[in-house]
């Protein structure tokens, strides 16, 4: 619908249309070529004026290009998982490896990718992908932390949509030593008394 600014091509009514001194006889038409930038709605528009003033027989029509952008600038719209999510460090490690749960993306324009990071440890707004044995790695389909440390941890969440656009949103998980310690006995050990 052309009249429609948010359908289609822009109406004139939003983009402007020519004006100058022209008599009450003139013709003025426009064509529209799309030039694709990102996503499914982020484009350029070339609109090509043609001006023919029926008052000046013999005179060339006037053509005049019109460059129009329209932009996807908001990042989508996002949810992180609610609640803390509780993992157990694993054996001989004080750590644990969690597996993030996607983030919920109800608002997007085009395709989109996430990732996560971690707050430093000892910090209160570093984010980071890897440090000392943390590190966020690809492990087939999943997205895994590994080693986050005993206790609380920040995860942050980064979705980016094909124009570059991103929202973050914020979760926690929590570390907790679950595993019994494994006794070690030195079976070849000699004592003396006295």
């Amino acid at each position: 619908d052309p009249n429609n600014p948010n359908e289609g091509h822009p109406s004139t009514d939003y983009t402007g249309y020519p004006t100058g001194v022209l008599c009450l006889h003139a013709t003025v038409t426009f064509t529209d070529a799309e030039i694709p930038i990102c996503g499914d709605h982020s484009y350029k528009i070339v609109r090509k004026w043609k001006i023919v003033d029926h008052c000046r027989p013999g005179s060339q029509p006037r053509v005049q290009n019109q460059l129009i952008t329209i932009m996807d600038t908001k990042g989508p719209v996002i949810a992180c998982p609610t609640g803390v999510d509780t993992i157990s460090s694993k054996q001989h490690n004080c750590g644990g490896d969690w597996v993030a749960k996607a983030p919920r993306i109800t608002d997007s324009c085009g395709l989109t990718t996430w990732k996560v990071e971690f707050l430093l440890p000892g910090s209160t707004d570093s984010y980071v992908s890897e440090s000392g044995i943390i590190k966020v790695k690809i492990i087939g389909a999943n997205v895994v932390i590994e080693n986050l440390p005993n206790g609380l941890n920040d995860i942050k969440y980064i979705v980016t949509d094909e124009c570059g656009n991103f929202s973050v949103c914020y979760a926690k998980v929590r570390v907790i030593d679950k595993i019994r310690p494994t006794p070690v006995c030195d079976r070849n050990s000699i004592i003396a008394i006295g």
